[in-house]
């Protein structure tokens, strides 16, 4: 903006600069000529009324004594009567060297004419310099005006590079901003516009923590009951030992259930991730499809994971199988075919993908957080929550390029 500002203010001054000095010069060179002009009209009169006056007198007018006459740069030539001519010119003269060279004639009293040449380039040298100061005022003007445009300049975007520098705080989320007052009433408005949204996003920031915060004590407390129910109803000898398998399933399903719920209350907090000790994507691969084989197989589907064999990871083990729940569960609702969780090493990522036989009609646009509705495929928002979740994780989901559908969880190495 600097920059902009500056340049536009010297292009302007050398814009007036050019459309009044430049028709100033021509008009000071035209005017000079012809005051030359008239100097040497007024010259040629005087020395013809000297030279007759010497034929008046009888004398002879040689080429030394009407020499003398001469000023820098010019020639000058006597006919007397009798037509005997007489030249004579200042050591500084070039005859044609110039194309503007001034001539003037007079007629001698008693006889005979004078014509007196100034030669061009002298006249020249005289014009350019009278022009000269117009030239040095000019450039005079150039400088200063982008001295005075670099200063209006700083001052005009001295208050937008503060408010740049609020905007970032405000963007890490230091909303204790204090309002800054400039002079410049666009800026003003600017500021007081962004510490009134610091305020409502300060409000709003309390506002989501005591929600997450009621909402962990809310959710937490009746899945730890539940829990503690299930693994005594597992334990009583009364319970069905087929009743007790399931129960202890249901237990493993609290489990991931309550961790789901720290996930997401922890990314509404905007905690960063701890990673565990280093854990087998691989078995989480496997467990995956262990654990989803029956709601496939209500669909009559088949579920397998293909491995490499041990791939250690230190990742947030509840994430991953967040996001493979989410994946494996929109696959059945709306994938055909059988589902394969592949995972595969590469140099700087880990990539589980899930791949049906499905035709793909999507593009990464999918993971964009919208509400379900006629025009949405019925994804609602659970891929974009596992896109976040694999975000938090510092890695990403993609929609695989085959013309299956694919899905791609690539997760950083190291």
């Amino acid at each position: 903006m600097r920059e902009r500002l500056v340049g536009s203010f010297v292009l302007l001054t050398v814009f007036i600069i050019v459309m009044f000095g430049v028709v100033r010069a021509y008009a000071l060179t035209d005017l000079f000529r012809e005051a030359e002009a008239s100097k040497l009209d007024r010259s040629v009169v005087l020395m013809a009324a000297l030279v007759g006056e010497r034929a008046n007198n009888g004398k002879v007018t040689n080429a030394r004594q009407i020499g003398e006459y001469l000023d820098r740069a010019q020639r000058i030539e006597y006919v007397n009567a009798e037509g005997k001519r007489v030249v004579a010119k200042s050591r500084t003269y070039i005859t044609g060297q110039s194309g503007n060279d001034l001539v003037s004639s007079a007629t001698v009293v008693g006889g005979g004419s004078l014509t007196l040449e100034q030669s061009g380039f002298i006249v020249d040298k005289r014009v350019a310099d009278a022009i000269l100061p117009i030239l040095q005022l000019a450039l005079l003007l150039v400088a200063v005006a982008a001295a005075v445009g670099y200063v209006l300049a700083w001052r005009l975007a001295r208050p937008f590079q503060k408010l740049a520098l609020i905007a970032d705080d405000l963007g890490r989320g230091e909303l204790d901003t204090e309002i800054s007052h400039f002079s410049i009433r666009e800026a003003d408005a600017i500021s007081r516009a962004m510490h009134t949204s610091a305020i409502r996003l300060k409000a709003l920031a309390r506002k989501e923590r005591e929600f997450a915060s009621n909402a962990s004590h809310q959710l937490r407390t009746p899945i730890t009951a539940l829990h503690l129910e299930l693994e005594d109803l597992a334990v009583w000898d009364e319970t069905p030992p087929i009743v007790a398998d399931e129960l202890r399933r249901s237990v493993l399903e609290l489990d991931r259930l309550s961790e789901a719920v720290t996930s997401l209350l922890d990314m509404a907090r905007g905690n960063e991730v701890t990673a565990g000790p280093a854990i087998d994507v691989s078995a989480l691969a496997i467990d995956a499809a262990q654990r989803w084989r029956p709601q496939v197989a209500a669909v009559e589907r088949k579920i397998w994971a293909v491995t490499p064999g041990v791939v250690l990871m230190n990742t947030a083990k509840g994430r991953v199988n967040q996001i493979l729940d989410v994946l494996i569960e929109n696959s059945i609702k709306h994938g055909v075919g059988r589902i394969e969780l592949v995972v595969t090493e590469l140099d700087a990522h880990t990539r589980l993908s899930l791949n049906d036989q499905g035709a793909s009609k999507m593009d990464n646009s999918v993971f964009a957080r919208r509400v379900r509705g006629s025009d949405s495929g019925g994804e609602g928002i659970g891929l974009s929550i596992a896109a976040e979740l694999a975000r938090s994780l510092g890695g990403f989901l993609a929609v695989g390029d085959g013309p299956t559908t694919s899905f791609d969880l690539m997760l950083p190495r190291s």
